[in-house]
């Protein structure tokens, strides 16, 4: 008989219940590793359920601690210390649909090795962010895209925004997706967005809507090294990035 996908404990329903037990000195800080998360054992399903969504490919899978690197402090050394660029309390994909009305021509300014800035090519390309939690089985599914260029660089996507306006207020990705793409293109990503939410369903992961992740939490604060920035709000909680 075929294994039986593992599925995470209940799903979430109090999300400030979750958040008191994890947090219950008020303090945000990245707590545990993905070997002590629930997530451990939901992995390989919930990768297994993204990569069987038909008609789509995940072009990006990003555990929580980035891999180390050597430390640049310590370029002219034979052995340089190695860091971590940055831990996280989520896991996270980039789901695409495979059809080529969702890429573009992107090209990014890069410094050579005099310093110099040069125009590097690649391909972006729109899909779905998806971020899982690593402090209770709920994610956040956002519309972005992904851009790799001709010298291997990335730039990724996140959960969090990384696109604003002139006055720094981040976009409105439905309006930016249309303008870019048009309607029909963002109703096939809002499409991709429910099929993404439903196979996390069916593993006992709850999607987050925009308004739920956007709540503002006013009785916790950012502890040191958390990147968060004003009030924080449940996705800064539940999302939370450290350097």
């Amino acid at each position: 008989m075929p294994k039986k996908p593992t599925r995470s404990p209940n799903p979430v329903t109090d999300i400030e219940q979750v958040l008191k037990r994890a947090y219950p000195d008020s303090v945000l800080e990245i707590i545990g590793v993905l070997e002590d998360s629930y997530l451990a054992g939901l992995l390989p399903s919930l990768r297994d359920a993204l990569a069987s969504i038909p008609q789509t490919t995940i072009l990006h899978d990003q555990p929580p601690q980035d891999e180390p690197r050597p430390d640049p402090a310590f370029d002219h050394d034979e052995n340089p210390p190695m860091v971590s660029e940055q831990s996280r309390s989520y896991h996270q994909f980039f789901v695409a649909l495979r059809d080529t009305r969702f890429e573009y021509d992107a090209e990014d300014l890069v410094p050579d090795e005099n310093g110099v800035e040069r125009t590097v090519r690649g391909k972006g390309t729109w899909g779905c962010v998806v971020g899982v939690s690593l402090v209770a089985p709920v994610a956040v599914v956002i519309l972005d895209a992904i851009e790799t260029f001709e010298d291997g660089s990335v730039i990724q996507p996140d959960v969090h925004p990384q696109r604003f306006d002139l006055d720094m207020k981040p976009l409105d990705m439905d309006e930016h997706v249309r303008e870019a793409l048009g309607d029909d293109a963002l109703a096939g990503l809002h499409d991709l967005h429910e099929r993404i939410a439903h196979a996390l369903d069916g593993l006992g992961v709850r999607v987050l809507s925009a308004e739920e992740a956007g709540r503002p939490v006013p009785w916790l604060r950012a502890g040191e090294g958390a990147l968060v920035e004003g009030t924080v709000t449940v996705r800064d909680a539940l999302f939370l990035r450290s350097m």
